[in-house]
């Protein structure tokens, strides 16, 4: 009897696609029903329609109906049928998976006209070159005129494999008038960076454009109506820009340098030092600026080594912005260079490797040398160093001695014999508070590995400790006074040399400014490492 019932079931069960009307014109939307009979569905069918249609899903609804003590129910999907270009288009067939198995969609046939526009709409699309190279940035630019009154519009991108919208910066939207033949047209303008991402022959789809237009309304000869009709009714339309196809070459690998950037596009660099003339310990600033028309995302300074100085690098600051409809980026990094020792120096010049996509090589941007005069004798740092004798550490030990007491006195000793009973009275005593505490004992909260208490926000304050607790781990390690820790003493810590010398150098860069951060939690891991 069961399997009566679902066969049935499965017997009243039926999927239909309905859809108003089967001529549209371009541009033109129509609603399109998905009806599902005596079935459960499972999930939202997915329409797929060729290219030139664009399906979307609207929304569904349920309805239950009983006639005659009949019960009979129905779902319905609604989607928005766009026509982006004219032509001949088959809907479906479709399969539908139900409760009652997979239902099929029988297909439709669509007809797609001519705008109806009296040709004064035109969309366009350029790309501003059919040849990149990967990661190169490309301009995807959209321009529609006409000469109705549009209300509103908005613009779809397109969106392809192998392209990456550049993150750093939006898609710049503009309107401005024109008069062409006597009559007034409307220009609005769309321009998207994408980023080439994979090699490859690759189309990017036309981008879309929805625009709502003032349609006016017949003159009745009264003045009141007249006037409303001024303002119109409103009538939407779809725009579909044509396909593109690019071709993306990968970077060659013949001749690639070594210390290559990873720019690419047209660059320039230039640095600005803060002055010529310091004393010994003070710091010198380069603002390096690097500019062009490529992604500067990730961008950094080649590591230096500068005779007579000490080097630190900021972080950059990377800002990308639309100047006369192209893409510019613009980075700015400072290098701090603390003198070391007086005499005249020459900071090298500062060295990027990047790939000219228009002339299909590479490139090397470098800054103008500049010449330093350091002058004096070093100063004593604002925090005391590691080699410091009048340390913080030392002076803390010393405060920490208390003084003899020169007018003790010795009491007589007791008796040998009397000992044992002297111990009964404190371990009776030491028993009972065991007792009495341990109730009340709860779980210790827990503020990170011994030695390591919550760091101070004062900046000096922050480098002080971190340079206690290093010093005071390293010297326990090695088994001598913190105070008397020297740098060379690091190279006996073994696997842990290079992790204590790179903290070393940290807490350096903090004392003496130049722009490093403190990364105390580099030196709470070795910290933690050799304890």
């Amino acid at each position: 009897m069961l399997g009566v019932l679902l066969v049935a079931a499965a017997w009243a069960a039926d999927a239909r696609l309905m859809l108003e009307g089967s001529a549209l014109r371009e541009g033109q939307t129509v609603p399109v029903e998905l009806v599902v009979n005596e079935a459960r569905v499972r999930g939202v069918p997915a329409l797929a329609v060729p290219e030139g249609l664009q399906m979307t899903f609207q929304g569904q609804s349920q309805q239950h109906t009983i006639v005659n003590f009949e019960a009979t129910s129905s779902t319905t999907f609604r989607y928005a049928l766009t026509a982006l270009r004219r032509g001949a288009y088959i809907l479906g067939p479709y399969t539908v998976e139900t409760s009652a198995g997979p239902l099929q969609v029988a297909p439709r046939t669509v007809e797609v006209g001519a705008r109806v526009a009296g040709g004064t709409d035109d969309l366009r699309v350029e790309v501003d070159t059919e040849t990149a190279w990967v990661g190169q940035v490309l301009v995807y630019h959209m321009s529609f005129e006409t000469e109705k009154a549009l209300v509103q519009r908005r613009w779809s991108p397109p969106s392809a494999e192998g392209f990456l919208v550049e993150p750093s910066l939006e898609p710049e939207v503009s309107e401005r008038r024109a008069t062409q033949d006597g009559a007034a047209r409307t220009i609005e303008e769309l321009r998207v960076a994408l980023r080439a991402t994979a090699p490859g022959r690759r189309t990017l789809p036309g981008g879309l454009l929805q625009a709502q237009f003032v349609v006016a309304r017949p003159r009745r000869g009264d003045p009141i109506f007249d006037e409303l009709a001024r303002f119109g009714d409103v009538r939407a339309e779809v725009f579909a820009a044509p396909a593109r196809t690019v071709t993306v070459r990968p970077l060659p690998d013949v001749g690639r340098p070594a210390d290559f950037s990873g720019l690419v596009g047209a660059f320039r660099i230039d640095a600005t030092p803060s002055g010529m003339t310091l004393a010994v310990g003070d710091t010198l600033t380069l603002d390096v600026r690097v500019s062009g028309n490529g992604t500067l995302a990730g961008v950094k300074l080649p590591a230096a080594d500068v005779p007579g100085f000490r080097v630190y690098d900021d972080a950059p600051q990377v800002t990308s912005s639309w100047k006369d409809g192209a893409y510019h980026a613009e980075a700015t990094l400072k290098r701090a260079l603390v003198a070391l020792e007086a005499g005249r120096w020459t900071v090298p010049p500062i060295r990027l490797v990047t790939f000219d996509p228009v002339a299909g090589t590479w490139a090397t941007l470098a800054t103008d040398p500049v010449e330093v005069e350091v002058t004096g004798t070093a100063a004593p740092p604002a925090v005391q160093s590691f080699a410091s004798p009048g340390s913080a550490v030392a002076r803390t030990q010393a405060e920490d001695i208390l003084p003899m007491r020169t007018h003790a006195r010795m009491l007589r000793p007791l008796p040998s014999r009397w000992a044992p009973a002297l111990l009964v009275p404190g371990a009776a005593w030491w028993l009972v508070q065991g007792l009495v505490a341990l109730p009340r004992r709860r779980p210790r909260p827990s503020h990170g590995p011994v030695g390591w208490e919550p760091l101070p926000d004062d900046p000096d304050a922050r480098v002080a400790a971190c340079e206690r607790r290093l010093r005071e781990a390293v010297a326990r390690r090695l088994g001598i006074a913190p105070d008397a820790l020297r740098r060379d003493d690091l190279a006996a810590l073994g696997a842990h040399a290079a992790e204590a010398e790179a903290c070393w150098r940290i807490l350096e860069a903090a004392r003496y400014g130049g722009g490093a951060v403190l990364d105390d939690g580099r030196i709470r891991a070795l910290v933690e490492g050799v304890s």
